[in-house]
């Protein structure tokens, strides 16, 4: 079977199954022994098969080890097959002077998903607006020299190194991930 989700994302953490958990989506989406999710995106068409093949709890936050096939994400050039294999990476690529007006984050999941997070002025941060991921932020830090990610509801936050002050080539720089104690 496969379950129906909707959204303008290419992934799954911006359309209605992250938005709306339980209720954002129609049908079943494991199938098999192996426990293989298949998602079909109704808005878009795009397919999305997820098999988690090992994991890690502890204390803190936890690690798995997901592939991810989807038939329309972002992913780099030298990965024309569209499958990603092992921990959830994500990356963040930044365009534009760091903290300034008109400055931008773009953000990737490692199902595929892309979200834009536009720079605050007000704030000093850069906020999403779309989707599972509206009112997430992004943050400078300047004493690690780190690009912090706070999710808007998450228990998590995750750093990406910015080495320099123009945008990385690539897939992007890896955002890494602890507990959240505050904020």
């Amino acid at each position: 079977m496969v379950a129906l989700v909707g959204g303008n994302s290419l992934g799954l953490s911006l359309t209605s199954l992250a938005t709306l958990g339980q209720r954002g989506y129609w049908g079943q989406a494991l199938q098999g022994r192996n426990g293989e999710a298949a998602y079909v995106n109704v808005a878009n068409g795009n397919v999305i098969l997820q098999d988690r093949d090992d994991q890690l709890v502890g204390r803190g936050v936890g690690f798995a080890s997901v592939r991810t096939y989807n038939s329309e994400g972002d992913f780099p050039p030298n990965n024309p097959d569209h499958w990603l294999l092992g921990a959830s990476p994500r990356t963040a690529k930044r365009s534009g002077t760091l903290n300034a007006a008109g400055s931008y984050v773009t953000r990737s999941d490692q199902d595929g998903a892309t979200s834009v997070y536009a720079f605050d002025a007000g704030r000093g941060l850069y906020v999403s607006t779309a989707g599972g991921g509206a009112y997430d932020t992004i943050q400078y830090d300047a004493a690690s020299t780190n690009l912090v990610w706070k999710p808007s509801m998450a228990m998590a936050r995750c750093r990406s190194p910015t080495a320099t002050a123009r945008p990385p080539k690539g897939p992007g720089s890896p955002l890494r991930c602890s507990a959240r104690t505050s904020g």
